[in-house]
């Protein structure tokens, strides 16, 4: 195996790592943080989570509730050219 695959990444070469790369990293730096918060944080953080989620799947719902709408007016349409194709 090559010697820089096998070179085993120290936390200060982490941190270099998650500067240097894409967004996709930024949680991991969080890491440390979060397991230092106090239990009253850590059920702080989870219910702002929560919360955050709770109102992107509303979001999400609303989104739904309008394309369905919408796919239920084409239907219509597609059934009344239908219709009046073969009436």
């Amino acid at each position: 195996m090559d010697a820089k695959v096998e070179r085993e990444v120290g936390v200060e070469d982490a941190d270099d790592i998650v500067e240097e790369d894409d967004e996709r990293l930024r949680p991991l730096k969080c890491i440390p943080a979060a397991i230092k918060l106090s239990r009253e944080d850590q059920e702080d953080a989870n219910a702002e989570h929560t919360n955050d989620v709770r109102d992107a799947m509303a979001e999400v719902l609303k989104i739904m509730e309008e394309m369905e709408k919408r796919l239920m007016v084409k239907i219509d349409e597609v059934d009344s050219g239908w219709r009046h194709a073969f009436s």
